[in-house]
């Protein structure tokens, strides 16, 4: 796969470029350094070694983590395997404390070997797709899945599109995880602890209901022609109340379906025709029908008319019974108006078809959304005034209190004001505060301590927060402002309405505070506030 040798130290290859590193490096090794650092050596050991079993070359250590590349796509993903399955193997035997959690990122590219290093656009690209990796797991690029899908026989799920930091578009990533998430168990009492990773599967006992929501949701979704809206920021608990939602339909015989405008190609938001037949395709897909789009599209009716269309034709006949298609992220098409408000007219026209026609009262819907609705509907085509509307808040003090109890952490009103005090009853933040003490791994104090700075459990967290607020300077500076006051500050509607989705925020009236002692110490510091506030 050589193609030029430009000087005897210089070599142009297509390589695939893989990326290791360890979650919570920097606050493990803040916590115990000693320790960290002797695992780091001997996690690398077994790396390098299947590494060069498979064909691969070490190119060099990166503190906690190694670059490497292969000269085959299947044999850098089949090595990736091994080696998560072996340090899962491992870690049957570790002590929780002497366990680390491996992600690894691997992309396909032209790259330049020179001088035993390795150069080019595509190792900047495995690096930033290695970032996007789950514990435990292994994200790969496009061209990475389109030469290994047919042969790798492990889980592949679409990741959907990213935007990657210091990549100028957006990257489609796809997840394999060759082994169950790590979980842990407790000393004595042998409470199994979940990863606060995404979704929280709708049985586990670390799912807390916030009633009535969840009994409303129920019963919206058994009626005919449901429409149901679920709000809220990010982390606070959408996916999983969705999943919940989904799993309770599912139980009363409907079929289900779930799509999310993330995994859709940016080529789809082209234009409204082009959109609806994707949409059409990939609930026919996601169903086992087969397509039938080329031969009912016809170019005398209008798209909307079209895709009404192929559902009375195709998909609503096919089902039997009821149909619950969940949409989430529906804040991306706000970014394209054209489409945004003839594809949330067309889901309003269906929703109000159900009251008359009987093909109609199969279909249900949940629209899952971050953001107030900021582009301009016309009242009656609007689906965002009708059906159930759902706003998730932060946890209360009780259900805080709930979920410590299911970490059977025997703790007073004391340490939990504590905690709240920090980061409220934002749900993701409380979570990962428990795993991580229930675990043994820490303590409250330690937590505190350094959960405003790079070393503590909620490094990553801030960071990405960081970085997007840094992509948008007036955003930043709508930041700065409200952690540099000590009473609620009045920005622009636009600055408003961004950082309340981004969860940054909570609004009190026409202004804005934030959301929590968490954000206003690390922005504080981050943003060139100052400390004495």
């Amino acid at each position: 796969m050589v193609n030029t040798t430009n000087t005897p130290n210089q070599t142009n290859i297509l390589a695939a470029i893989v990326f290791t590193d360890v979650k919570d490096s920097t606050r493990l090794m803040a916590t115990n350094r000693d320790r960290t650092l002797n695992a780091i050596v001997r996690d690398r050991q077994i790396l390098e070694s299947i590494c060069s079993n498979h064909g691969g070359k070490v190119v060099k250590s990166l503190g906690d983590g190694l670059l490497m590349y292969f000269t085959s796509a299947e044999n850098s993903v089949t090595s990736a395997i091994v080696m998560q399955r072996t340090l899962a193997e491992l870690s049957s035997d570790l002590t929780p404390e002497d366990i680390l959690e491996h992600r690894i990122g691997i992309h396909l590219s032209d790259v330049v070997l020179i001088n035993g290093d390795i150069m080019g656009d595509g190792v900047n690209i495995a690096s930033r797709i290695q970032s996007c990796a789950k514990p435990w797991g292994i994200c790969i690029s496009r061209v990475i899945f389109d030469s290994i899908s047919a042969v790798v026989k492990v889980p592949i799920d679409d990741g959907g599109l990213r935007e990657l930091k210091g990549i100028p578009y957006w990257v489609r990533v796809y997840h394999l995880i060759p082994v169950e998430p790590k979980i842990a168990a407790r000393e004595d009492d042998g409470i199994i602890l979940e990863e606060p990773l995404g979704q929280v599967p709708p049985h586990s006992p670390f799912y807390i209901d916030r009633p009535p929501i969840e009994r409303d949701c129920f019963e919206a979704i058994e009626k005919t022609g449901a429409l149901i809206r679920i709000k809220a920021p990010r982390q606070m608990g959408k996916s999983s109340l969705l999943g919940k939602i989904l799993h309770h339909a599912s139980q009363h015989g409907c079929q289900i379906l779930s799509l999310n405008f993330q995994s859709a190609d940016s080529s789809v938001f082209a234009d409204l025709d082009k959109f609806l037949r994707w949409f059409c395709a990939i609930v026919g897909r996601q169903l086992k029908l087969k397509s039938k789009i080329s031969d009912s599209w016809d170019e005398i009716y209008g798209s909307k008319d079209n895709c009404t269309a192929y559902f009375e034709d195709y998909i609503l006949p096919k089902i039997g019974g009821a149909l619950v298609i969940s949409l989430d992220e529906v804040d991306l098409l706000f970014r394209y108006r054209a489409i945004a408000e003839d594809f949330f007219g067309l889901l309003r026209a269906w929703h109000e078809a159900a009251k008359n026609h009987d093909l109609w009262k199969r279909l249900r819907l949940i629209v899952v959304h971050s953001q107030e609705v900021y582009i301009p509907l016309n009242i009656n085509q609007s689906p965002f005034n009708v059906g159930l509307p759902i706003e998730l808040k932060e946890f209360t003090y009780e259900q805080v209190t709930e979920l410590v109890d299911r970490h059977e952490l025997r703790w007073t009103d004391v340490e939990i004001n504590r905690l709240m005090a920090m980061v409220g009853g934002h749900p993701y933040l409380v979570r990962v505060a428990l795993y991580y003490i229930a675990r043994n791994n820490t303590n409250l104090d330690e937590v505190l301590r350094n959960a405003p700075t790079e070393a503590g459990i909620y490094s990553d967290h801030l960071r990405r927060h960081l970085w997007n607020l840094e992509q948008n300077p007036k955003l930043a500076e709508a930041m700065k402002k409200l952690v540099s006051s000590k009473e609620a500050v009045r920005l622009p509607s636009e600055e408003t309405f961004k950082l309340d989705c981004m969860g940054l925020s909570l609004l009190q009236g026409n202004d804005a505070i934030p959301r929590c002692n968490l954000y206003q110490l690390y922005f504080s510091d981050r943003l060139g506030v100052g400390k004495n506030l």
